[in-house]
């Protein structure tokens, strides 16, 4: 009976092992073939999704990308600048994000230049103070 038991112990982790590595071979060429169809979706050069407006034909390959760009076609500008005194908008995002950047570098230059001038301010008048108090 131990003898039997034993075999059927190792038979039935054979088995399992086995099974175990046949399974992951079918995932992994089931992953491989959803893999392979997504990139040839993505890099086919597809673009399913058509401008609704009449008139314009352009395509995109993904829905949000037509989104944007049926700003285009309307006045809506939902992208706003939120620095104090701006009231720019803008109908694509990236649009936003490089008047985001020159404004902030407008406005570091802006800081460093103040800093500098009162520096600068704090220099002549310290000479100035030198001058009146010690040459007269």
């Amino acid at each position: 009976m131990e003898i039997s038991n034993q075999l059927f112990r190792s038979s039935f982790f054979c088995v399992l092992y086995y099974a175990i590595i046949l399974l992951r071979s079918i995932t992994c060429l089931i992953g491989n073939i959803i893999d392979s169809m997504l990139l040839q979706f993505l890099f086919s050069g597809e673009k399913p999704f058509r401008c609704e407006f009449n008139g314009c034909e352009r395509r995109f390959a993904n829905s949000s990308d037509r989104k944007k760009h049926s700003h285009v076609h309307t006045s809506d500008k939902p992208y706003n600048c939120r620095m104090a005194g701006c009231d720019k908008s803008y109908t694509h995002p990236s649009s936003l994000r490089k008047h985001m950047k020159v404004r902030l570098l407008v406005e570091l230059m802006k800081l460093a230049w103040q800093i500098d001038e009162n520096a600068l301010l704090g220099i002549q008048s310290y000479r100035l103070h030198i001058r009146v108090a010690y040459v007269s």
